[in-house]
């Protein structure tokens, strides 16, 4: 099993889980005023677990996999099985929880501002492979073949 699946199938597992109880989506959504206040840091790394609807999980999901697995191949290539390994977790998990760092100092005093998803973990993800890919075609939808330039410009937009 590779690591990108089981961060998708974990992801989804939380999600769905918290989906279903608003309680345990209310406990582990990225809220900074109370990381700030009550010091509820662990909210940088469960916020990007959960999501605010199906919708939202299927997209940042499906571009997950689909850049993931070649990025994660990329790691384990370069710095072997297991290292690589350790290493692209190591990335996935610090860009989720750098990605809420300018929304905690935006909002630590805002009561009212709370975040969810994966965006900014699955954004750099993307990134980093346009970084080594710039020309790579990429298929939208499985079906248009379009630049991966083009694909980075597009996501950039919708998310």
């Amino acid at each position: 099993m590779n690591v990108t699946i089981a961060i998708v199938a974990i992801t989804c597992l939380v999600s769905w889980l918290a989906f279903n109880n608003r309680n345990l989506f209310d406990q582990l959504c990225h809220y900074p005023f109370a990381e700030f206040k009550r010091g509820e840091k662990y909210r940088w790394l469960t916020g990007g677990l959960i999501h605010a609807d199906v919708f939202h999980l299927f997209i940042n999901m499906y571009v997950l996999y689909e850049f993931g697995k070649m990025v994660e191949y990329y790691f384990t290539e370069v710095h072997g099985m297991t290292g690589g390994m350790m290493m692209y977790v190591a990335f996935y998990f610090f860009t989720l929880v750098l990605s809420n760092l300018p929304t905690y100092l935006k909002h630590r005093d805002n009561a009212h501002f709370r975040a969810v998803g994966a965006s900014g973990a699955t954004s750099a993800i993307v990134f980093f492979f346009f970084f080594f890919e710039p020309t790579a075609m990429l298929g939208l939808f499985l079906i248009l073949p379009i630049p991966a330039v083009l694909f980075v410009i597009l996501y950039l937009f919708f998310s």
